[in-house]
């Protein structure tokens, strides 16, 4: 019994010192430490963002007419320039010159060829049957009733003549041209007639917004014909008082200008189309000479009315051919003292007309003594010579 006793009483302690050392085993405690640690992060200096982004297409604008002046001037005075001189329109849009003034012109595109040259021979194997004008001259390039032509800077584009008249019988007067420019770039307009006589067209892409309206190229064109008409007068001015000087057998030499423009300028787009002075006193004995500022005649026609300057020829199946009438293009002068019973003529005189610059007449006879010029007396380009008895 006793050592059974014991057994259990070493049972019972055993138990209660695990009992006691679970009671003295501490509770943990959770503390929280920071320490600081040096770290090293490399950052990029600089970084590039690129956005790729799809634009919206812009609009193009519509197809539109715009109107511009072939020429300007009235009667005696001329205006030899497109107005305004430059144009800003979009790709698709249609240019219309109109003829305004009295003056002849063309509307000329150039092509990739060479411009076509303003007259040839009528038969290029006997030059004495005369010359004419080069159809691809005078003549349209696009047919009357033909869709407007459409310019690209590679084809030749023409007007043919502008003319006030009508081109025959029961037809309109030929005095527009009409172009469409098709593609952006700059293009040249001349007057085959007149060299001097050039337009720029300014065509920008057809979505391009910043271009003129009609209201301002109207504008443009009124303010450099107003420049133009101030020249116009100044050429009269200048031209207005006689100017001679002695000749050696005491008789005077007087000098006429057949046409002028602005001494000071020397500006071939503004021009008078008088004989300056219109009207001179001279004495019998002396002599007038005729200095041309561009292509004019000096003619005394014994029989009214003046002869045509071009003579139609008519052709079968064709257009006509246009002769220049060598009464009015050739020189005739059957003495170098005028004789009012015969004709009298300089032909085309000027920096560019093959007779020259001048042609002179001495007058013998009292009496007043009136002329023209052939190519510009419809006009009103007329002229007199007073001569009064010598003493």
């Amino acid at each position: 019994m006793l050592g059974q006793a014991r057994s259990l009483f070493v049972f019972a302690f055993a138990l209660l010192f695990l009992s006691a050392c679970q009671m003295m085993t501490p509770t943990p405690v959770v503390m929280e430490v920071t320490r600081e640690v040096p770290v090293t992060v490399e950052v990029p200096k600089e970084v590039e963002v690129v956005v790729t982004a799809t634009p919206e297409p812009m609009m193009a604008y519509e197809p539109r007419e715009v109107m511009a002046r072939a020429g300007e001037g009235q009667d005696t005075s001329t205006v030899q320039a497109f107005l305004p001189e430059t144009l800003h329109i979009r790709a698709g849009d249609t240019v219309t010159w109109k003829l305004v003034g009295d003056d002849l012109h063309t509307v000329s595109l150039a092509g990739d060829e060479a411009m076509p040259i303003i007259v040839l021979p009528i038969d290029g194997a006997d030059p004495s049957k005369g010359v004419m004008f080069n159809p691809a001259v005078a003549f349209p390039s696009r047919m009357p009733g033909a869709p407007v032509e459409s310019h690209d800077g590679h084809t030749f584009g023409n007007s043919g003549i502008l003319s006030h008249d009508p081109a025959g019988p029961d037809a309109p007067p030929n005095d527009s041209f009409s172009a469409t420019f098709t593609t952006p770039g700059t293009y040249k307009v001349y007057c085959l007639f007149h060299p001097w006589m050039v337009a720029t067209v300014i065509v920008h892409e057809n979505t391009y917004a910043d271009v003129p309206d009609q209201a301002a190229i109207d504008a443009q064109a009124d303010a450099e014909l107003a420049a133009y008409q101030a020249q116009i007068e100044l050429a009269r001015q200048q031209g207005s008082q006689p100017v001679s000087m002695p000749a050696a057998d005491g008789s005077t030499i007087w000098f006429v200008r057949a046409g002028n423009l602005n001494a000071l300028t020397g500006d071939f787009h503004a021009q008078v189309y008088e004989f300056l002075p219109k009207e001179l006193t001279i004495k019998a004995g002396d002599t007038v000479v005729w200095t041309s500022a561009e292509f004019h005649a000096v003619t005394f026609d014994d029989a009214p009315p003046a002869p045509e300057a071009v003579i139609p020829q008519p052709v079968e199946g064709s257009p006509p051919l246009l002769v220049l009438n060598p009464e009015v293009f050739a020189p005739m002068r059957p003495s170098a003292i005028y004789d009012p019973a015969q004709y009298f003529n300089s032909g085309d005189i000027g920096p560019l007309a093959v007779n020259g610059l001048s042609w002179a007449l001495t007058f013998s006879e009292p009496g007043t003594y009136t002329y023209l010029c052939g190519f510009h007396h419809e006009m009103g380009m007329e002229g007199a010579i007073v001569v009064e008895p010598k003493g």
